[in-house]
Parts: structure tokens; sequence; C-alpha cells
């Protein structure tokens, strides 16, 4: 009976320290975010000074490679239907044919509500839109609201450079797996998780738990918010940033930008 006991309080007190570690984790990139913002300045920036503080004369190494995107290029399956082109870029996912006449970005953050709801509204169509081969859309993985949009963000960067024809499943399935309950998961939690999607390369589960891309994850965060993107989700269309919409909206936003897309692409 003891042991049983002593079992449960070690278990809750573990539950604890992870979810106090992610919070105080959360905290500080806000409050690094919020000084940028302020400051209005670039990543760049921010690297040189964090080299003058801390007495470094080069970033290079390990710095470096803590930002390196994941690499990947491949044509794939789309969640909603379809084919397309999937490939690793500086920040970003690129999804649709590089030489569409428009581009799409998505800047989006797996801990973000507004961005579940987007994605489950119009995620089908942001699939057909990448299959019409007219509209290349870019989702940016980025960190705003909780430590699960970085650790997400690099599960998601793992199962990209290993297995990219199950990436456009386990990226919709992120958002809906965001809970109170999942908030804190660790790496080891998602190496879990993707196991039991179905993830079958058996590189995944370490990757996610080692966290490799989550510096990448930080670096297109730091991004965006230099390039002007306040908050999640935001899109940008050939390069401005527009109204978050769905739907026709966004379907004649499409058009007004180059896009030739037919009628029935809203209803699928």
């Amino acid at each position: 009976m003891s042991t049983k006991s002593t079992a449960d309080r070690d278990r809750t007190r573990e539950i604890r320290e992870k979810a106090n570690a992610a919070r105080r984790e959360a905290e500080r990139r806000a409050r690094r975010r919020r000084v940028l913002m302020q400051l209005g300045v670039g990543a760049a920036v921010v690297v040189v000074i964090a080299g003058i503080v801390g007495g470094v004369s080069a970033l290079g190494g390990q710095g470096a490679a803590d930002a390196a995107p994941p690499v990947a290029d491949a044509s794939v399956a789309l969640a909603s239907g379809g084919e397309a082109r999937v490939t690793a870029e500086a920040d970003g996912v690129g999804v649709g044919d590089p030489a569409a006449p428009v581009t799409l970005d998505v800047y989006e953050d797996y801990s973000c509500p507004h961005c579940a709801e987007y994605e489950a509204a119009t995620g089908p169509l942001l699939d057909r839109l990448a299959a019409s081969g007219q509209v290349r859309v870019v989702y940016h993985p980025i960190q705003v609201v909780t430590n699960y949009g970085r650790t997400a963000g690099n599960a998601a960067a793992c199962v990209l450079q290993s297995d990219p024809s199950a990436w456009p499943e386990v990226h919709s399935a992120l958002f809906a797996n965001h809970s109170a309950r999942t908030d804190s998961w660790t790496g080891a939690d998602f190496g879990a998780w993707l196991a039991d999607q179905g993830v079958a390369d058996e590189a995944v589960p370490a990757c996610a738990e080692d966290g490799p891309f989550a510096g990448w994850i930080d670096a297109n965060t730091d991004a965006a918010f230099a390039a002007g993107v306040k908050g999640t989700p935001t899109l940008r269309i050939d390069g401005g940033i527009v109204e978050t919409v769905g739907g026709a909206q966004l379907v004649d936003a499409l058009r007004g930008a180059g896009a030739t897309l037919p009628d029935e692409i809203v209803a699928g």
C-alpha cells in the first residue's frame, strides 16, 4: 500500500515539474519576443548581442546547427486528397509546385487555439490549393502561445525529414492533439505519440526526444516577428500580409494575385 502511494506521489511530482519547466520556458520566450518587438530588431542583431554579452567572438558550430532546418523534398499524398511536392525551406515547409504563380504563407503555432480552428476549417482547402499547381502554400511553424508549439514543431520537423509522406497527416493531427493534458508534453511524449500515429521510421522518436529542430522553431519565430507578423494564424499572399480568411474569400484573394482557380475548389 505504501509502495503504491510513494509511486503515485513520484508521478505527480514528475508531472508538476514538467509543467513548471514548460511554463518557465514559455515565459522566458514571451519576454524575449516582447523585447524584440519593442526594440524593433531582427534575429541577427539578437545573435550579435548575445555573442557580445557572453564574450563569444564567433557564432558557429552548435549555435548554427541548432537553428538548421530539416531536409526534405518529396512528392506526397496530402491529408485531404491529391498530391503535391513537399520541401523543407529555410523557415517553413513548402507544399505545392515551386513554380506556382502565387505563394500563400501561413504562420501557425501548434499551441494556438485559433490556428487549430483555422486548420480544421481551411486545411482541406489549402491541400486542394497546393495540389492545383496554381498556389504554393508555405507553412511557417512558430511558437507564440505555449511551449507545446515549440516541442510539437520539432516533432513535425523530425517527421518531415525522416518520413515526409507522413508529414501532412501529422501536421493536421498535432493541432487536434493539443489540450491542457498535452500542453506540457516532452519530446519523449511526442515520440511515443508519433509511433501511435503510425509513423514507422525508427529515427523519429529519438529525434522528437532530442529536439534538434527546436532551435529552428525559435529562429522561425524571430524571423516572423521581424517581418511584421503579430500573431497566429497570419496569412501572406506573395509577401503581403492579408486578412486571415478561408473559403471563397481566400480563393478570391488568391485569384486577385494571379492564381487561376475553379469555383469548385472551394467545396472540394
